[in-house]
């Protein structure tokens, strides 16, 4: 989906506890809001302005800065350039995990992966709703 993610530690190593990612994001493909049933999510963000939203609150967030967003509430974010890096964690561990599996494509090396030829056609959203929703994680209609 344009993005590098690189699971650095997985439900099958962690016990299920947590899943650790490492992501490499291409700007204009960040997700929709959207809320986790079961996770809670962390970044730590290396590289670019991130800017998010959870619930009413918004932040911006730049290399060497954390932010939390619980379950339950939605939330999204946005950045700033190709390549924006951050460090994921999520607890306990699978949701995100899951759904990145289902839908990702494995790569030859760990490099930020050509854009998607041109938008999404509506059966490739419903593929990309539908592995979410399976993985407890649901996106909200846009405004």
């Amino acid at each position: 989906m344009g993005h590098l993610l690189t699971i650095l530690a997985g439900v099958d190593d962690t016990g299920g506890s947590i899943t650790a990612i490492e992501a490499t994001i291409r700007r204009g493909l960040e997700p929709p809001p959207h809320v986790h049933a079961v996770e809670d999510e962390a970044f730590y963000i290396v590289d670019g302005l991130w800017r998010f939203t959870c619930g009413a609150e918004e932040y911006e967030v730049g290399p060497g800065g954390f932010v939390m967003l619980p379950h339950g509430l939605p939330h999204t974010f946005s950045v700033d350039a190709d390549g924006a890096r951050a460090l994921m964690i999520c607890w306990p561990g699978g949701s995100l995990e899951g759904a990145f599996h289902e839908l990702g494509t494995p790569v030859a090396e760990p490099v930020l992966p050509p854009p998607p030829p041109g938008p999404p056609t509506d059966d490739q959203l419903q593929h990309v709703v539908a592995a979410f929703a399976r993985n407890d994680i649901e996106f909200l209609p846009q405004a």
